[in-house]
């Protein structure tokens, strides 16, 4: 071992001769030892490694700034989104207080008053400026989960608001498809509901619990609403009979029929026609004795007809012409209605339409109903105002009723207070007739 190390000591200790020859001038020579040309190679090798570090490291750290620059980027992104997102729900608060209020919905768990929605919207806000207006660096976990959690609980809430606004508008609509808001028949109003002397010659008072419509023999009877017939067949005093139920507490009674197209168990829609006018049972002519029942009790036909109301969804304006293949349609007391109707069942006005109505079986325009244009129906029932021609089989207008404008139907009724502006063309005489209508 020593003999090694003597003789690598002697090795490093050599000279070496460097000599330098450009093209031109003079050479020049260099005597060095061993050891440092070693010494000098060490040292290149550890600045050239150094700076090899030094280079990665710097790559290193520009790459992670860049990361950290995108990420704070898409940081900024979530949180403008998520703020974006907060203010689209705070939108739906307010469409889901218009829907309620325009349905007549009233409020629930899931809707807050004006004054604790504002609270919450304030504390909201608050804790959004606290989060975002920093630097997104010194952000803090819990304080955004509970921001996050805040959104959720109020996407949660309006969902759920708006599920019970749908069920509240399909009952509704359901109903409406249950209250007996036609006429049953085309023909006029002979005895309506109330006390009355009895129509057999007896001299007693007794309460008649329908109204009965006179009309020619086999005229068509259509039922009021949907629903489900009942009964079918003979029952005393009135005859040849059909039971109509028709569900939310509502049931109808057609008697003195004839003709029957019905039978227990058949599903029917509001204007089908289910039988023809006779004169079976205790009866003292070809009339139809009309009944509708409520929860058990019977009730006016004629007030029924003014129930329905607060159907349709929100003021409602449109342009263009609508056409409807539905037995039944609504312009609630809220609609503002603009353009044609082409109906083909029924049609019940409680608000304003303006434009035309053509091809409709019934038209019935309620207390604070207008129409400003032409109606043509097969039967009109005016509680309201018409501003425009009317062609009618049928035409009923009740007191404080007014149409400005010319009509032609067949038959007309015309209650105490009722007022007409315009030409009257009734019957094939072309003559006007006016019937005051009597209720016993």
């Amino acid at each position: 071992m020593g003999k090694f190390i003597n003789a690598f000591a002697s090795f490093l200790g050599e000279r070496v001769d460097i000599l330098i020859m450009p093209r031109k001038g003079a050479s020049t020579k260099f005597k060095l030892h061993r050891l440092t040309i070693l010494v000098i190679l060490l040292a290149w090798l550890c600045v050239t490694a150094g700076g090899i570090l030094f280079f990665i490291r710097g790559y290193d750290y520009n790459v992670i700034k860049a990361d950290n620059h995108l990420m704070h980027l898409k940081l900024q992104l979530i949180a403008d989104e998520l703020e974006r997102g907060r203010k689209y729900i705070e939108l739906t608060h307010t469409t889901d207080t218009q829907m309620r209020q325009m349905l007549g919905m009233p409020n629930s768990k899931f809707s807050l008053s004006s004054s604790d929605w504002e609270k919450k919207k304030t504390q909201q806000d608050e804790r959004a400026q606290k989060l975002f207006s920093g630097n997104l660096k010194d952000l803090e976990t819990d304080e955004f989960e509970q921001y996050v959690d805040d959104i959720e609980d109020s996407s949660k809430t309006r969902l759920a608001s708006f599920q019970e606004i749908a069920w509240y508008f399909a009952n509704q609509k359901e109903g409406l498809h249950s209250t007996p808001s036609i006429r049953p028949s085309n023909a006029p109003i002979s005895s309506g509901y109330g006390y009355r002397l009895d129509p057999m010659g007896h001299r007693t008072s007794k309460k008649h619990n329908g109204v009965d419509f006179a009309g020619k023999p086999d005229s068509p009877i259509f039922v009021t609403a949907d629903g489900v017939v009942r009964h079918a067949g003979w029952v005393p005093s009135f005859g040849q009979a059909i039971l109509v139920d028709h569900g939310f507490g509502y049931s109808t009674l057609y008697a003195h029929t004839t003709g029957a197209q019905v039978k227990p168990g058949d599903t029917v829609k509001r204007g089908d026609k289910i039988a023809t006018m006779g004169s079976s049972g205790r009866s003292t002519g070809t009339h139809l004795h009309y009944e509708v029942w409520k929860d058990g009790q019977p009730v006016n036909p004629r007030n029924i007809l003014n129930e329905i109301r607060r159907i349709a969804m929100g003021f409602l304006k449109k342009d263009s012409d609508f056409s409807s293949g539905e037995h039944f349609s609504v312009v609630s007391a809220e609609c503002y209605f603009q353009g044609t109707l082409n109906v083909q069942g029924s049609l019940r006005v409680d608000g304003t339409l303006e434009g035309s109505v053509d091809n409709a079986r019934h038209v019935i325009v309620g207390d604070g109903g207008k129409i400003i244009g032409d109606v043509t129906a097969e039967m009109v029932v005016c509680g309201g105002e018409i501003e425009g021609n009317v062609c009618a089989n049928m035409l009923e207008i009740f007191s404080k009723a007014v149409i400005n404008g010319d009509i032609r139907a067949k038959k007309m009724i015309v209650e105490e207070g009722g007022r007409i502006d315009g030409r009257c063309t009734i019957g094939e005489e072309q003559s006007v007739e006016v019937e005051t209508e009597e209720e016993n």
